[in-house]
């Protein structure tokens, strides 16, 4: 027989918490990254394109705080980040 007791911290409840909104704070981050690489760019009719994609995706992420995304979602909003950002790295070695 177990006796043991397992002690939890107060604060267990916030670990969900704290690891969602590092989530939010690693997909804000990345949508950042794309945008900065952005503008060292010439703003041609594909990089509006692509800055407007970008803030699109933070306005989704910005959400998440609220509304919690599937993981679904979350996973097309990093895919499409990584395309900004591959996108954007091209237009880089271009110009």
């Amino acid at each position: 027989m177990n006796n043991r007791i397992t002690e939890t911290s107060p604060n267990a409840w916030l670990a969900p918490l704290a690891a969602q909104s590092a989530g939010i704070e690693r997909a804000r981050h990345s949508v950042d990254l794309a945008l900065r690489c952005l503008g060292g760019v010439e703003p041609t009719e594909d990089v509006i394109d692509l800055v407007e994609r970008a803030q699109k995706l933070r306005d989704e992420i910005d959400q998440w705080s609220s509304r919690p995304p599937s993981p679904e979602m979350r996973e097309a909003v990093m895919r499409g980040t990584l395309s900004i950002q591959m996108a954007a790295m091209a237009l880089l070695r271009k110009s």
